[in-house]
């Protein structure tokens, strides 16, 4: 069975398979240091291509946009779930209600049928939206910003507090202690270890050969985690998630009391 190597452990790796003097400590040697960076570069690669399980996580919206209508994607996110979004009424603090997504053409089509005559719209930044309810529409167009169709409060805007989602929030800092272990399944160490050694004897080394086989072997074991491990989800095949770009087909039907 795989275990979850400290830092140090993978480093002593790496310097073995560069033919490097070992170390007691990660700070020891110049090179020992070389490899706690790539150890890092690695790990963060991993973190952001593929989306591990234990890191998806419920979380709130923030607000960090002068625009009252808009919210940003959470501190740290590597991606949303645009089908799970959820707003609060302030008036109603026993339930949420859900938004649904729409691509950015989708929603200026919709948005744009509204009449700035009614007072219940108002313009902010070129979008118009209801000033007196919770949205039921969002889109982003940079996939960091969140756009909503309305405002509950037109004084004040949105409140991120108010919201959920679904998000794959990365670890907010590097690895740079002995025995600290990257945040990752037990599954994944293997393909890790691979990774860090394959690229340290690519780098430190020089012998790209025996670094191709080693690399060849880290994408293997990602593969299998991928086809058979339960640590990975899996896309949906008709969406993708927020961050990066995410595409709808979702068709605008107006029953009269607004679009489904």
């Amino acid at each position: 069975m795989a275990i979850r190597l400290t830092l140090l452990e993978l480093v002593q790796g790496m310097l073995a398979a560069i033919d490097a003097e070992n170390v007691t400590s990660v700070g020891q040697t110049e090179e020992a240091g070389q490899c706690v960076s790539i150890v890092n570069r690695c790990y963060e690669d991993m973190l952001s291509t593929w989306r591990w399980k234990h890191l998806r996580t419920y979380a709130n919206l923030v607000n960090n946009s002068s625009n009252l209508h808009e919210l940003n994607v959470p501190d740290n996110a590597l991606a949303i779930n645009p089908d799970v979004m959820w707003y609060k009424d302030s008036a109603n603090d026993s339930g949420a209600q859900k938004v649904w997504y729409l691509n950015p053409t989708e929603f200026l089509t919709m948005t744009l049928s509204r009449n700035l005559a009614d007072s219940g719209i108002i313009e902010l930044d070129g979008i118009r939206v209801h000033n007196d309810r919770v949205p039921q529409f969002f889109t982003s167009d940079d996939d960091e910003t969140l756009q909503f169709d309305a405002v509950v409060d037109s004084s004040n805007g949105l409140a991120a507090a108010r919201t959920q989602t679904l998000a794959w929030i990365l670890p907010s800092s590097r690895l740079v202690v002995d025995a600290e272990v990257p945040d990752l399944p037990r599954q994944a160490f293997p393909a890790l270890e691979d990774f860090c050694i394959g690229t340290a004897i690519r780098e430190l080394k020089g012998d790209t050969q025996a670094a191709q086989q080693t690399l060849r072997e880290f994408k293997s074991k990602m593969a299998n985690l991928s086809r058979n491990a339960r640590v990975i989800d899996k896309p949906d095949d008709t969406r993708d998630h927020i961050v990066p770009r995410r595409r709808s087909r979702r068709t605008l039907i107006n029953t009269g009391q607004g679009f489904i």
